[in-house]
């Protein structure tokens, strides 16, 4: 057994296994709070798709993640970093669909994802993880070039902002 943070646990790489809960907790009560309809204003059946991926995204996160840092290796490190893409091409693209239109965020979202997926495959052919980095790096601030330039929809647009200095903190 390994004592971590006071607790005694035979899980290895324990603080970076539990501490993927909360991403489990955001992504399942988003995921149902989206599909239930009434909790948030959404007011497109695109925005609504963007979101549901972006919770999936990050349910996914939270799975891959633990898979990963249970035992770490270059094998599994798509588990973690694939769900990521998603939630990003995701959320950038709800980020469209509300401010731009429907229709291009839609297509921003098919193809950023079929991007996020080439970028993995290229990684598990070449070894090579520098796309996934650029995919990983240049979504957050396309998200808030975005949210700079286009108006928004609803109120409480500043939190945009708040989510992309976060990534860069953390």
């Amino acid at each position: 057994m390994i004592l971590v943070s006071g607790f005694c646990t035979g899980v290895p790489n324990t603080l970076n296994v539990i501490t993927n809960f909360p991403f489990l907790v955001v992504g399942v009560l988003g995921l149902v709070l989206t599909l239930e309809g009434g909790f948030f204003t959404i007011s497109s059946q695109a925005e609504t798709w963007a979101w549901i991926l972006f919770y999936a995204g990050i349910t996914g996160v939270a799975f891959g993640s633990v898979y990963y840092h249970l035992k770490p290796d270059n094998n599994r490190v798509l588990w973690d970093t694939l769900p990521m893409m998603v939630a990003y091409s995701s959320l950038f693209s709800s980020l469209v669909v509300e401010r731009i239109g429907q229709r291009i965020g839609l297509c921003c979202m098919c193809a950023l994802l079929v991007a996020a997926f080439t970028c993995v495959v290229y990684e598990r052919i070449y070894g090579d993880i520098r796309l996934c980095l650029m995919f990983q790096l240049i979504l957050p601030l396309a998200i808030a070039v975005t949210a700079f330039l286009y108006p928004s929809n609803y109120t409480h647009s500043g939190y945009w902002f708040s989510s992309i200095a976060q990534e860069f903190i953390f």
